[in-house]
């Protein structure tokens, strides 16, 4: 059929052409075949009468599912008289595979056929088979043997060639498809070789190019890992780093603030507190009082026992100053052993004075530093914001020159601001500033003031006075300048200048025939605690050529009794060198008479204090007779100074004296005046002799 054609509508032509088919069928075949189209109507029919018609119910719902199916339908149909007939469904396609129908045939009697044939071919089968097994067992051993052996061979090569094993080449030597077979063999085998090997050395590229990989990456995780740490280590670093520049700074600010030594405020923190109490003061119209404090010979404690006990007694000065003052109050350490107060809001004066009061008041316990008690008192500079200062600088400036009027009034106490104190002080601080310049500017000078002996009335030795001509302040009293020497230290040079003038002065007189006796020189507290004081003074002597066995060094009582066994272990030192040792205003210090007999000295000079009024007071001309008594019974030369008056004379005369020093006989000479009494004194001597 066409590729478009369908059973219906059915040309006429083409149903005559199937009809004569089926008609030549049933004539030839006598077989009995129906044709229907898709509607399942019989268009022909080996029996003309069913055309038209349309299936039967039974082949109807098989031909409805070969139709979509597009399979053949086999069936048995029950005939009426007891006999089955075998039918087939067959489906009739067009040109492009599409069912158009089918055709319904009868095939019982090909079957009939086919097995009546079947049994006469069967046994024709058995016949011939028994004669074919026996020319199939001789094939056998003639041909199938070496068909099998090839494909033995074939098995045997494919197993090993599936196993992964060498392959030889399989040579059949046969022209048959057994040879073409192991042709085709061998050259799926020789290409599977060359695949093998190519994907053996990809494989093996891909192993030397996976373990450059996992090298290169464990490496790389130990580069990772050894950067980590490098990473963590500098990270912990800089954290430390980090937190001591935190501490640092934290130390830096508390450096650039607070004293390091007594944890109080510095002097630039002091200023700072200072500036913003005066102006707080001056916004509430309250008064501020600022006190300067000052330890009262410190520095002596400090050179002869060392910093470390000093450092002590400052944290200790520091501790007491705290726990006497107000939680609002500022206490600072300023410098050296100077501290100052600030008290804000004081009501009065008097309040002011309590709390200077109470200061000087805890300053005098003792301090106990390395098993040892010491002794140190402060003096106190008080002074007013706005009543005595403006400023904060000025202010500062009064309170500080106050200081200086309580330590000029005795230590251990304190002293308000006055313009009468400030006048004073300021006085205080020209002479300082000069004496740094008198020594060489040579406003210096040295006269000598002469001992007269108490037996013949002739000079036994004189006494070397410093003398400073100021060119403004002129004519300044050693009792002026001298404490100003000491306070700033410059006593020392001071007192080797006047050592070594007196010494070459001393041998000067020598040299000019005239015989000056003992020279005696005044030694300051601040020098005899000098270290190296016996090297020193050793070393005047060796520069000028004076004699040791004419030199007299004149210690103040005070000086000996404040540490009294280095005291002695100096003067010990100093007279074995040949030097004398005079104890000089003997009676004004304390314990002077339980100390004298450690002390080797070999003079006592007797005060003037007690010299002054001997004549008309019972108690002084006691105590002059009692020190000359003392020092006889320990076989100590006496001197008694500051004899202005024949009364006093009189009364010493009785005393048995060494000798006398005083106005009475000689007022401090310069050294020319000097030369001419020691030149009168020689003729006096010669005229006698004669």
């Amino acid at each position: 059929m066409g590729e478009h054609d369908d059973l219906e509508p059915l040309p006429p032509f083409e149903r005559y052409n199937i009809q004569r088919t089926l008609d030549y069928m049933r004539k030839d075949r006598g077989r009995d075949v129906s044709v229907f189209n898709t509607r399942l109507m019989m268009i022909a029919d080996t029996d003309k009468a069913d055309v038209g018609h349309a299936l039967p119910a039974y082949q109807a719902l098989l031909a409805a599912q070969m139709l979509r199916s597009g399979q053949a339908q086999f069936f048995v149909e029950a005939a009426e008289t007891g006999y089955s007939r075998l039918q087939s469904m067959v489906p009739l396609k067009n040109r492009a595979g599409v069912c158009v129908g089918g055709i319904v045939m009868d095939y019982t009697h090909i079957a009939d056929q086919l097995g009546s044939k079947a049994r006469r071919t069967l046994w024709l089968l058995v016949g011939f088979g028994l004669i074919g097994f026996l020319a199939i067992g001789l094939l056998a051993m003639l041909s199938i043997r070496p068909i099998l052996a090839a494909i033995a061979t074939l098995y045997g090569a494919t197993r090993a060639l599936a196993s992964g094993k060498p392959v030889r080449p399989v040579n059949l030597r046969s022209d048959d498809e057994l040879g073409a077979l192991s042709e085709a063999f061998n050259s799926m085998a020789a290409k599977l070789a060359t695949t093998i090997e190519a994907l053996e050395g990809e494989v093996l590229a891909r192993s030397y190019a996976q373990t450059a990989l996992e090298a290169a990456n464990l490496h790389l995780e130990e580069r990772v890992a050894e950067r980590t740490e490098t990473l963590q280590t500098v990270n912990r670093q800089l954290e430390i780093e980090l937190a001591n520049g935190q501490a640092m700074s934290q130390q830096l600010e508390q450096l650039a603030r607070f004293d390091s030594l007594t944890g109080l405020p510095n002097r630039a923190m002091f200023q700072t507190c200072l500036e913003v109490a005066t102006k707080r003061a001056l916004r509430n119209n309250s008064q501020t009082v600022l006190m300067f404090i000052d330890l009262d010979r410190f520095k002596s404690i400090n050179d002869s026992l060392g910093h470390g006990v000093g450092d002590q007694i400052l944290k200790q000065s520091a501790q007491r100053l705290s726990g006497t003052l107000r939680g609002s109050d500022v206490v600072s350490r300023i410098g050296g052993d100077e501290f100052t107060v600030i008290l804000e809001d004081v009501v009065d004066e008097q309040a002011a004075k309590d709390v200077a009061a109470n200061i000087v008041e805890a300053f005098a316990a003792p301090f106990q530093v390395e098993g040892k008690e010491l002794f140190l008192s402060s003096s106190i500079g008080v002074a007013f914001y706005p009543k005595d200062s403006e400023d904060a600088a000025s202010l500062m400036k009064h309170a500080d020159l106050a200081m200086y009027e309580a330590k000029s009034a005795g230590r251990g106490r304190f002293a308000l601001h006055s313009q009468h104190t400030a006048k004073a002080a300021q006085s205080r601080l020209e002479i300082e500033r000069g004496l740094h310049h008198a020594i060489d500017r040579h406003e210096f000078s040295v006269v000598y003031q002469m001992r007269i002996s108490a037996t013949d009335g002739l000079p036994t030795g004189m006494e070397a006075l410093l003398r400073w001509n100021h060119p403004e302040l002129g004519l300044v009293p050693p009792s002026e300048f001298i404490p100003a020497a000491e306070h700033t230290g410059q006593i020392v040079e001071i007192g080797e200048w006047v050592l070594r003038q007196a010494c070459m002065q001393h041998g000067s007189w020598r040299a000019e025939g005239m015989d000056p006796g003992i020279m005696a020189v005044n030694i300051s507290g601040v020098q005899f605690r000098q270290a190296d004081l016996v090297q020193r003074i050793q070393a005047i002597l060796v520069e000028t050529g004076m004699k040791a066995s004419e030199l007299e060094l004149e210690l103040t009582e005070s000086m000996l009794a404040s540490n009294p066994d280095t005291a002695v272990t100096v003067m010990k030192d100093l007279r074995q060198l040949g030097i004398g040792l005079a104890i000089d205003d003997f009676g004004t210090g304390y314990s002077s008479l339980s100390y004298l007999k450690s002390f080797p000295a070999s003079r006592i000079k007797i005060d003037k204090s007690f010299v002054r009024d001997i004549d008309i007071n019972r108690e002084d001309a006691a105590i002059a007779s009692a020190i000359v008594a003392l020092a006889q019974s320990l076989n100590i030369e006496v001197t008694a100074e500051g004899v202005e008056t024949s009364g006093q004379l009189a009364h010493l005369s009785e005393l048995e004296c060494t000798d006398y020093q005083g106005y009475f006989f000689a007022k401090p000479l310069a050294p020319s005046e000097v030369r001419k009494s020691l030149r009168l004194t020689a003729r006096a001597q010669g005229r006698h002799a004669a």
